[in-house]
């Protein structure tokens, strides 16, 4: 050890290449940087099954069982209007507990990561960045995934506003997934974030309005249904879904903007899409509605999206840095101790 000591001393040659290297990598601009890491992550997803790869696949399957279980729902009429609101709800609930494998991810590649920004590579933002560059489309996929075969091949949904309900179910995936990703760094431990996910899964879905009005929750709990995707994703979706439809079998209109059940003593929602909203709004599910409100719930889930993105991105720097700046010190105090024994 004292020959090579001796050796480094003599001959700096390799420190400085090291160091060197160190400094080209700390110079790299944001762009070079986060191009660099977004072709690492781009690999990363198709070599990795777990994160999405696997996902498309459960997706498929867990959303064609939903849709068989509801196969009748696919001829629409009033003794459906039920199943097709239930077979929407878990097309699009289902596939939200599945953030659980982003949370998992997350945990265990915050490790690298921290040690490679740690080390100078890169700076956190360039990683956030990258991350979300994949991580956006690759939303929507799974968005095609839970919903293409199962809800417009098997469930027969309308095609009508296509690319809105797209965007708002790839929306409330991102609401999760996001939401999953902050969980994952605020403990060590993976289980942690998996519990953390799996309790606010089931706070959306409590508090989305399907099973207890807003009203009658209590005020304690009440400001849990404002950040619940499932809310407000859903109430948009199923505006989109049974808007504009028209002469739905079970009911007829009674030519004066209302419509009367087809048969005595059967349950009856509306002759036309817009009236089943009203109906099953001020029955049921309370939190529907016939207004368009589209934009405002888009707006909302991405306000909730990006406040989830903006706490991961601060938890994610602060340890970071607080590990690289303990790092830093120790090394700091065994250059000094070194120097002393060296005198």
């Amino acid at each position: 050890l004292d020959a090579w000591g001796k050796k480094q001393q003599d001959d700096p040659t390799e420190t400085r290449r090291i160091e060197s290297a160190i400094d080209v990598q700390k110079d790299l601009n944001l762009a070079t940087q986060v191009g660099i890491l977004f072709c690492r992550v781009a690999k990363l997803t198709f070599r990795d099954p777990i994160l999405y790869v696997s996902r498309v696949i459960i997706f498929n399957f867990n959303c064609i069982f939903f849709a068989i279980v509801y196969i009748e729902s696919r001829d629409l009429d009033q003794e459906q209007i039920d199943n097709r609101l239930w077979l929407i709800l878990w097309n699009t609930g289902v596939p939200t507990q599945m953030a659980l494998a982003a949370s998992l991810v997350q945990n265990v590649e915050f490790v690298s990561v921290r040690r490679e920004i740690k080390a100078g590579m890169y700076k956190p933002v360039a990683y956030l960045i990258a991350q979300t560059m994949i991580q956006i489309p690759m939303m929507f996929v799974l968005s095609l995934a839970a919903t293409g075969i199962a809800g417009y091949v098997i469930g027969n949904w309308t095609l009508d506003a296509f690319c809105q309900k797209l965007l708002l179910h790839t929306l409330i995936l991102f609401c999760f997934e996001s939401s999953a990703q902050l969980f994952a760094i605020l403990h060590p431990h993976p289980v942690v974030g998996l519990m953390l996910v799996i309790n606010y899964w089931f706070a959306s879905f409590l508090f989305g309005g399907f099973f207890l009005p807003e009203k009658q929750t209590p005020w304690v709990v009440r400001w849990l249904g404002y950040i619940s995707p499932m809310k407000f994703g859903t109430r948009s979706f199923m505006y989109l879904e049974f808007h504009g439809l028209e002469d739905i079998p079970g009911a007829m209109d009674d030519g004066r903007g209302g419509y009367v059940c087809s048969g005595p003593g059967r349950r009856c929602y509306g002759y036309t899409g817009d009236q089943v909203l009203e109906s099953v709004g001020q029955l049921s599910w309370q939190h529907l509605s016939n207004e368009d409100r589209v934009l405002e719930d888009c707006l909302i889930l991405l306000a909730i999206s990006l406040a989830f993105k903006l706490g991961f991105f601060m938890i994610f720097t602060l340890r970071a840095y607080k590990t690289a700046a303990i790092s830093e010190s120790v090394i700091n105090s065994h250059k000094r101790e070194g120097e002393g024994d060296s005198v």
